[in-house]
């Protein structure tokens, strides 16, 4: 079988591939061609919590929590001084 200038051509780029650095081999690529094919937990990968929830509202980062687990965070005095604005914003009907 006959070596054709289309062998040739796929060869020499694999072996011009091995020499470039991955800086090199990267220039050129958009952020997302370059995350395409990760997975999202390889994206985040080596990422800080906080760096990773940049970025989130308040509402996003508490999304999912539990009434327990939001209060765990919360004094007392904290939580008796919300129900209380909570009261005087809405006062009850008699």
């Amino acid at each position: 079988m006959p070596y054709t200038m289309e062998d040739f051509r796929r060869d020499f780029k694999q072996e011009a591939l091995k020499l470039l650095t991955p800086e090199e081999r990267l220039e050129g690529l958009s952020p997302e061609k370059r995350l395409e094919g990760l997975s999202p937990e390889k994206r985040l990968e080596g990422l800080s919590p906080e760096k990773r929830l940049e970025g989130l509202s308040p509402e996003k980062r508490l999304e999912g929590l539990s009434p327990e687990i939001l209060l765990q965070r919360l004094t007392p005095a904290e939580i008796e001084n919300y129900l209380k604005s909570l009261k005087e914003q809405s006062p009850e009907k008699s």
